[in-house]
């Protein structure tokens, strides 16, 4: 989502001042970029996951809680957080 807003000063003339703001996820929402996408299984006969992020009670596998380390469909990676930018121009 990106939000631009421009304001102009007219310094006499043909010169001119514009400060340009733009800022990016100004909301900060998160929005998730990238899955782990490799599904390991025991054998071809055996569809089990060998990289599983959950037990079978239903709770978190301990060692899969860093996002680099997750298994299958756990999200690895976020686009930036928020980001603003101002710029000034002058024309004459």
């Amino acid at each position: 989502m990106l939000n631009r807003r421009r304001f102009l000063t007219h310094l006499g003339g043909s010169r001119v001042a514009e400060l340009r703001l733009e800022a990016f996820n100004l909301f900060d929402t998160v929005v998730y970029t990238g899955r782990n996408a490799v599904l390991s299984l025991t054998s071809p006969t055996n569809p089990t996951m060998t990289a599983a992020q959950y037990n079978p009670d239903g709770t978190l596998v301990q060692t899969r809680l860093i996002p680099s380390q997750a298994g299958f469909g756990a999200v690895t990676t976020a686009a930036p957080l928020r980001t603003v930018r101002a710029q000034v121009r002058f024309r004459f």
